[in-house]
């Protein structure tokens, strides 16, 4: 009787195992493995193994455990770096998460980008995945190749059960991007993320850590005119605290109109008269580009000083931070 060889592949240059796999030949597969196919053996065409074939099944769970026992290699990835963990991790699979961090998958490979299987389920806001990696250890700080950790991106798209997970792990809660230097607490603050800042401040992050051209996250809130979040931030921060051009979380939002956050700065105790660089007050920048309502909001009370140099410029958008 003529034995035939496992690994002949067909005119498509999948191998029989490969074919199994992406079929959900459940009743194959044994057969091939017993016939020592060649489990790592991709497609000539499609760079992916039985075992990511498998995988992306989502259904076939049994079909990732044959091979995961038959000692596939469970840490392949792709010409751009992802794992199969990291893959299922990024699609909340927590079946397959569960399969391959069993099997010893290394739980911190990253893609290209630098991005972790952790780094992937939190920017998805996988709250699931991102609780199975974390009970298996996965690193909970490593950033990408752009300095951001799984917290800050989770932070930044407004997962907020990824957040608690991610602090409750002891993550560290003031880890700034390299970009801007801006902190978890600082990106929420800008994109007006309310639920996250407050989780972020129950956490003790940092309210006066600057970006790095000197913007705290109340100061990034009052620019963008986000009373509410500003409103928290406001409690126990340097209202005062301006950036590099010395414009203060007051003069920032005098220049662009946000009279609901100019009121809560002055009634929070917020200097009125505190000039930027160039020696612009909160009140004259605002009287410059239109905005008579917060003028008279500044002149209630204030003592008014006319020397000093002043300029000459309007506000301009944006305002980097």
């Amino acid at each position: 009787m003529t034995r035939v060889d496992a690994n002949t592949r067909n005119a498509r240059g999948q191998s029989p195992l490969f074919a199994a796999c992406r079929n959900s030949k459940l009743d194959v597969v044994p057969l091939l493995l017993d016939a020592r196919a060649d489990m790592n053996a991709s497609s000539v065409f499609i760079e992916t193994s039985p075992l990511w074939e498998a995988c992306d099944s989502l259904r076939h769970h049994d079909l990732v455990g044959m091979l995961l026992k038959a000692g596939t290699d469970k840490d392949q990835n792709t010409a751009s770096g992802e794992t199969l963990l990291w893959t299922a991790a990024s699609v909340n699979s927590q079946k397959h998460v569960r399969l391959l961090l069993e099997a010893g998958a290394n739980k911190n490979k990253a893609n290209n980008s630098g991005q972790t299987p952790l780094w992937a389920a939190s920017r998805h806001g996988h709250a699931d995945s991102v609780r199975l990696l974390l009970e298996a250890r996965a690193e909970v700080d490593r950033w990408d190749r752009a300095g951001k950790t799984p917290l800050w991106i989770a932070a930044c798209h407004a997962h907020a059960a990824v957040v608690e997970w991610l602090l409750h792990a002891g993550a560290d809660k003031n880890a700034t991007d390299a970009l801007w230097g801006a902190s978890p607490l600082w990106v929420a603050s800008e994109s007006d993320r309310l639920a996250i800042v407050r989780v972020l401040l129950e956490a003790r992050a940092d309210k006066d850590l600057s970006s790095i051209r000197g913007a705290t996250p109340l100061w990034v809130a009052s620019s963008c005119g986000h009373l509410e979040t500003a409103r928290l931030l406001q409690q126990g921060a340097d209202k005062d605290k301006s950036n590099t051009r010395g414009e203060t979380p007051l003069w920032v939002a005098s220049c662009f109109g946000h009279t609901g956050t100019v009121r809560l700065l002055l009634q929070a105790g917020a200097q009125r008269d505190k000039a930027d660089s160039a020696g612009a007050r909160p009140n004259e920048i605002a009287r410059r580009s239109g905005h008579e309502d917060i003028c008279k909001l500044l002149m209630e009370g204030a003592v008014i000083d006319h020397t000093g140099p002043t300029r000459k410029r309007p506000c301009r958008w944006p305002v980097n931070p």
